[in-house]
């Protein structure tokens, strides 16, 4: 590989980008701004009107700026709240606008017209704040303290986003539901995505600054105790050119203190008595035994703050313990977690427990007249000592004796600056660092000196957890370190900012030892078929990204163009690392430090909007993005030498011999034989698989014009348009469009291998039982003289390959009220996705037997599959509250949504494979495929209705006591969330479902 740097102490590579980014200021936007054109009562533009706004949020009081010669003004870099705003010029009379309410991102148009007189006659008035932007076009829902304060949730970040129309969550890592339903789940690893967007493109940010996980390319895993944050935005479209992907963008802003001492108490809890049981007959019938029972759920956030110094030093501090601990359905201990197939026992539900705890501090620092810095610091702990326990690792069901007992600690660290160097010059800048250190080790009741087991056709994990682990416990040290700097020009009518963010990203994972020699085996209905053996996946991982951009804001009139460009740097090595000696790797290994990708874009970003009627109440928008994908070190990860060569699949049959079978015990559960050995021997009964098991062979390469080429980097293009429409004060309905596009796949074409080498043959999958199921699939098998060939990888584009397409279109129609007593957000979300890979299916077919996106937990990918669309899916989301006489707040949340596609994975037995071959496999063993074409089946739709009622005693001043009533679930649906797609007894038999509905008792105590 090429030399694109100078190598560090200790052997680290740093690429000769990372150099050039440590030198550029780190920094912080806010994007918050009031603007508009101040004019005199014949409609003639003033220039040199001195505009002021007042805030109780800034701890500076007061942020200043002059008209320009047009009249127009722009105040930005405002903290969200409310604030009056006042405009004198000799001459005139003094204005202030009073009751302007500021949310993240959004940008407030106040027009004024001052009249002749006296610079000492104020006129104050007060109007709704607006509710059309008309100069921004990136879109965005914003969870104020409103929100927060009012609506019933399961408290993480998660739980609001996805109450916007058109979001989709993963499934909540570690439950077998598909999202939190009262805060039964605690807070969990959920990825969101919307207008077919990709979960890894998600960002997770506090203050601005990236805090995603360096594991999984936008996760966050940490508590976000929401009673520490002023605001949630989730902000999902027409991102400008400080954001490096278009994915979702949550931006937590924590709340800060004031001039005046202020906190809260909340706090929720329930009891299994306040849960109902929602299992119907259907379900029984369907095979359940029990639907999820909480055991405790509760949760308690002090939170305080106020001035250290009036004017000069605030802080704010919070603290958060939960506990969600219950039982999931169908969920049972193991009657004896040695044998060899798990079989429950029906007396002994399993507990799923999860503890977590969060501490915070913000603290606002005026140091001078014009400089403010900002430190964040928050420590979360979380202990969950069954995770995973239940269905959810996409089909997997994994028994409590294969779960993770897991502790993990999370530490942020932030600091950043800001300086108004003139009322026209705005400088800004701040650094972050996130670390996560995740320790998993067996469960208490697993077996681990056995070897794990997975059970086909219904992917069952059991004996304990190398099955999923690829190995058995390990360590986990993570860390994000995040930089941003930026300058900001404001004219009014111009608004120019350059600046500077990204990321630095450290992934490190270290195994322990397995007491089981690295070796996990997988079953077909309780008979062993195949034995895995393993090296530690132990390894050092390291990425770099960012981006250099220039933002303009140009005001035309009525017309607003936003025009932005970026340039995007990605870089991905690792360094000097080395592995422990094991049992199959008898001298362990050590690897140099090599660079991995170093990708260069121009990422143009380019929207407009156009203010309709000029009365700021109907604005057209149109944008046209494209983003660059995130990518931690995921390249680095995938060419790591440390990492390949580290599995050897040996077809295996306990107690059947070749050979010598002194050596071989039948029922034992433990694979004989030596895996090194190039042909059959023991119990392994097909020759050597991966020919580089255990050796230090490079076996993955990167196309060198690809990994450090220009615009090679995979990437969509968005197109959004629509328009937004005032129905009245304090309501909007907004309409548009959007289309995403991906371009730059990417694909890993095995030079020892020609499409040649593969024989096509077809499976009659008709009279199976499946719903919607296809009657014959095509599939493929290596041939036999080209089993088991010594892998030569490439790593390149899918262009030259055949290409790969995906596209995604939809609508949205959104409507957002605030008014006196009305607080309304919410909508429908329509749309469609389609793919096609048929070209490579054709040329590469090894390269689609590693993409688990299209393999659906199977074995194989057929080829009727290579091109489809899903139905237009759509969604329906509202959360809203009124508030009463007498200080009674009515609230809820309704969600409807399509339920999870289905599957159906049937397993091919050998006798058929061969039949249709007219030969024996080149691997023997059952071979399972997907019945069921991709995204024309789904399951019944998810439906849940949230209700909160509210009593509010005032104490007095602004002391307040909140007394709530909440009830989850209010119609005690059952929908069911996660099924059994293994084809047989138990096809769609349900995993997960909604759990029952819950009553909980909330309070929140304000002074």
């Amino acid at each position: 590989m090429p030399t694109r740097g100078r190598r560090g102490e200790s052997g680290r590579f740093i690429p000769a980008a990372a150099m050039a980014a440590a030198v550029l200021a780190p920094g912080l936007a806010s994007a918050q701004a009031i603007s508009g054109t101040v004019t005199d009562a014949t409609g003639a533009v003033l220039p040199g009107v001195t505009v002021e706004a007042r805030s109780p949020s800034l701890i500076e009081q007061v942020r200043t700026t002059v008209t320009g010669g047009t009249g127009q003004y722009q105040v930005v870099a405002l903290e969200p709240g409310t604030y009056a705003v006042t405009y004198t010029l000799v001459g005139f009379g003094t204005l202030v606008r009073e009751g302007i309410a500021l949310t993240t991102g959004f940008t407030a148009n106040i027009d004024v017209q001052l009249a002749v007189g006296d610079i000492a006659e104020t006129v104050t008035v007060s109007g709704a704040t607006p509710v059309v932007d008309i100069q921004n076009v990136d879109q965005r829902q914003v969870m104020d303290r409103a929100v927060i304060d009012s609506v019933p949730t399961g408290k993480s970040f998660q739980s609001y986003a996805l109450l916007v129309p058109g979001m989709s969550g993963s499934a909540p890592f570690g439950t077998n539901l598909n999202q939190d339903s009262g805060g039964q789940v605690a807070q969990s690893y959920q990825a969101i995505a919307i207008h077919g967007g990709d979960f890894n493109d998600q960002i997770t940010a506090i203050n601005g600054l990236d805090v995603s996980d360096a594991n999984t390319r936008g996760r966050m895993y940490g508590l976000i105790s929401d009673g520490d944050f002023e605001e949630m935005a989730i902000e999902y479209s027409a991102h400008s050119a400080e954001v490096e992907t278009g994915g979702v963008r949550v931006n937590l802003i924590p709340r800060e203190g004031s001039n005046r001492f202020s906190g809260a108490l909340f706090g929720t809890l329930s009891h299994p008595s306040l849960q109902a049981d929602n299992v119907d007959d259907d379900l029984r019938n369907r095979g359940v035994l029990g639907g999820q029972e909480i055991d405790e759920i509760w949760l308690i956030n002090p939170s305080f703050g106020g001035p250290i110094a009036e004017d000069r030093l605030w802080f704010f501090v919070g603290h958060t313990t939960q506990r969600a601990n219950f039982f999931a359905p169908n969920t049972f201990h193991s009657r004896d977690p040695a044998a060899l197939t798990y079989v429950a026992d029906v007396s002994r539900p399993a507990l799923d427990v999860t503890d977590t705890y969060d501490q915070s501090l913000n603290l606002t620092w005026q140091a001078t007249g014009k400089d403010k810095l900002k430190g964040y610091y928050s420590h979360a702990y979380f202990l969950k000592p069954n995770g995973l326990q239940g269905a959810v690792l996409g089909s997997l069901f994994v028994a409590p004796d294969g779960t993770a007992d897991a502790s993990t600690r999370i530490n942020t660290v932030q600091l950043g600056w800001v300086r108004p160097q003139t009322n026209r010059l705005l400088f800004e800048a701040s650094g972050s660092v996130h670390r996560n250190h995740q320790d998993v080790r067996h469960h208490r009741e697993a077996i681990p000196e056995l070897p794990g087991v997975t059970d086909l056709p219904d992917l069952t994990i059991n004996r304990n957890l190398a099955g999923w682990s690829q190995g058995g416990p390990y360590l986990s040290y993570r860390t994000t370190s995040a930089f941003r700097g930026s300058m900001s020009y404001v004219t009014g009518s111009h608004n120019l900012k350059v600046g500077v963010n990204g990321t630095y990203i450290a992934n490190d994972r270290a195994d322990h030892n397995s007491s089981s020699n690295w070796v996990d085996i997988i079953t077909f209905l309780g008979n062993p078929i195949l034995a895995n053996y393993r090296l530690p996946n132990i390894s050092q991982n390291r990425g770099l990204a960012f981006g250099i951009y220039v933002q303009e804001q140009w005001t035309l009139d009525r017309l607003t163009l936003n025009a932005g460009l970026r340039y995007d740097r990605v870089d991905n090595w690792y360094p000097d690392q080395s592995r422990k000696a094991t049992v199959w790797e008898p001298d362990g290994r050590s690897i140099t430090g090599e660079p991995v990708v170093g990708w260069n874009d121009m990422q143009p970003r380019v929207g407009v909007a156009y203010d309709l009627f000029g009365n700021g109440r109907t604005a057209l928008k149109a944008a046209v993005n494209r983003y660059g994908a995130r990518e931690n070190a995921h390249w680095a990860q995938e060419v790591n030498p440390i990492l390949t060569n580290r599995l050897e699949r040996r077809t295996w049959n306990d107690g059947t011999c070749v050979g010598d079978p002194a050596g071989c015990v039948l029922g034992d559960g433990i694979p004989q034989g030596n895996p090194l050995a190039p042909g059959a021997n023991g119990e392994l009964l097909s020759p050597r698989n991966n020919p580089n098991f255990g050796q230090p062979a490079i076996t993955t390469f990167l196309d060198q014009a690809w990994a450090y080429g220009w615009g090679q980097r995979y990437s969509n293009w968005e197109i959004s348009a629509g328009v937004q429409q005032e129905l009245m004060p304090g309501m909007s309905l907004d309409v548009s469009y959007f289309r995403r596009a991906f371009v730059n796949f990417n694909v890993q074409d095995d030079r020892a291998l020609a499409a040649s080498d593969y024989d096509l043959f077809t499976v009659d999958l008709s009279g199976r039982g499946l719903l919607g199921g296809v009657d014959a699939l095509t599939l493929w098998d290596i041939s036999p003289a080209a089993f088991g060939r010594s892998a030569d990888v490439l790593l390149t584009s899918a262009d030259p390959h055949g290409g790969e397409q995906k596209r995604f279109n939809g609508v949205d129609i959104t409507v957002d009220a605030r008014q006196e007593r009305l607080l309304l957000q919410g909508g429908l979300s329509t749309g469609r996705t389609s793919i096609d890979y048929c070209g490579l299916w054709d040329a590469v077919p090894e390269h689609l037997a590693a993409r688990a996106d299209l393999l659906y937990d199977t074995d194989i990918v057929p080829q009727e599959y290579c091109s489809a669309s899903t139905r237009w899916l759509t969604q329906v989301k509202f959360l809203g509250s009124y508030t009463l006489p007498y200080d009674i707040q009515l609230a809820g949340t309704f969600q409807t949504q399509p339920g999870p596609e289905r599957f159906g994975i049937v397993a091919i037995p050998a006798s058929e494979i061969e039949a249709a071959l007219g030969r024996p496999q080149a691997r023997p063993g059952a071979v399972t495929v997907n019945a069921v074409r991709p995204g024309t089946q789904y399951g019944e739709r998810f439906n849940q209705f949230d209700l909160r009622l509210t009593k509010i005693f005032g104490v007095g001043g602004d002391t307040r006591l909140r007394a709530m009533v909440d009830l989850f679930n209010l119609f005690n649906a059952n929908a069911v969330v996660k099924e059994q797609y293994g084809v047989g007894d138990d096809y769609l038999l349900p995993l997960g479902f909604m759990p029952g509905r819950l009553l909980k008792f909330t309070f929140q105590f304000d002074f």
